[in-house]
């Protein structure tokens, strides 16, 4: 429900799912509106409504929060714990302290988009009990020893997502022993070597990847793959004729035919 029907609603305590985008002046969003929505569970929310963002404490029943934009603090609902969101999904600006993510205890689906080392550093001291979806945005990451040592405090991540805004060596994320079904990266090349990381995450099922170029895919033993359910191949690449494409799904469909589902975007 938009913003503008919730506010027309006689109910306002019955509405469970708002979507708060383009937002006019007469749109009312201060705490003691809000707290009329009292049995709201799903928040999406764009930044034409700055006074919402600061204005949740009261909302206790929220479970999905999405919060579309840069924002240059955390919400005091978020920072100051809280225990029944299970999905947040947020971009924080340089400033932040994300360290106060800390206190959503009961967190199951993070996307988080952080801008430095030191945010990198304050969240990877972060253990969380039941989180299970982990999206990370962070362009030129330079340092994977430190969103290693996330993934290894919250060992339970069964879907895991990297967007660095290039290609990023897989070889440098400790993946190979978690319980990861599904992948979503940028790798740049398929080469041997990722390929055999891909092989050693047994776990996988879903592998949602870029790639820029499909240079040399002949002699490479996409078999070692044939556990994946799902392969959906990104190609960064406009170049390519469609002769090259056609050999490479060809390529793709003839080892994993039976075994895997393929979509291959380009």
């Amino acid at each position: 429900m938009s913003i503008q029907e919730a506010q027309s609603s006689t109910r306002k305590d019955t509405v469970r799912f708002l979507h708060v985008a383009n937002c006019r002046d007469d749109v009312n969003l201060d705490s003691n509106s809000l707290c009329l929505y009292r049995g709201l569970s799903h928040i999406v929310y764009d930044e034409s409504c700055p006074s919402l963002y600061l204005n949740l404490d009261c909302l206790d029943n929220l479970e999905f929060c999405v919060f579309q934009g840069y924002y240059d603090m955390l919400p005091t609902f978020i920072s100051g714990g809280n225990k029944m969101l299970k999905s947040l999904a947020l971009e924080v600006s340089d400033e932040v302290d994300v360290s106060g993510l800390s206190g959503l205890t009961n967190l199951e689906y993070l996307f988080i988009g952080i801008r430095n080392d030191r945010q990198s550093k304050e969240l990877c001291q972060i253990e969380y009990d039941s989180l299970v979806y982990f999206y990370l945005r962070y362009e030129n990451i330079t340092d994977f020893s430190v969103l290693n040592r996330f993934l290894r405090r919250n060992p339970y991540i069964k879907s895991f997502g990297l967007d660095a805004g290039r290609a990023v060596d897989i070889r440098q994320l400790e993946l190979g022993h978690k319980v990861v079904e599904r992948l979503d990266i940028n790798i740049g090349l398929f080469n041997t070597d990722n390929i055999r990381v891909l092989e050693s995450m047994t776990s996988l099922k879903v592998l949602d990847i870029v790639i820029s170029d499909i240079h040399g895919y002949d002699s490479l033993p996409f078999e070692k793959l044939r556990h994946l359910e799902v392969l959906n191949i990104y190609i960064e690449n406009t170049n390519l004729s469609d002769e090259k494409i056609i050999g490479f799904k060809g390529k793709l469909n003839e080892i994993f035919k039976g075994h895997t589902r393929i979509a291959l975007y380009h």
